[in-house]
């Protein structure tokens, strides 16, 4: 199996034990980076929607008041 690491291709099946472990925290750590990466689009999604909750809010009472 070939795998590209930092625009290196290396023969997998050619690792050491512990080349092997090294790889595998690798693909570990990007996959979390991806996980933490989405988690945190989803945050800042979330925190804008409240954002533009609470504009919404303060419009519509400012204008109830202008109203009355």
């Amino acid at each position: 199996m070939k795998i590209t690491v930092n625009d290196v291709e290396y023969d997998k099946e050619t690792f050491t034990e512990e080349q092997n472990a090294m790889f595998s925290n690798i693909v570990t750590n990007r996959n979390a980076i991806a996980l933490v990466s989405h988690q945190l689009e989803c945050i800042n999604a979330v925190g804008n929607n409240l954002v533009a909750q609470l504009e919404a809010s303060v419009k519509e009472a400012e204008a109830s008041d202008s109203a009355e």
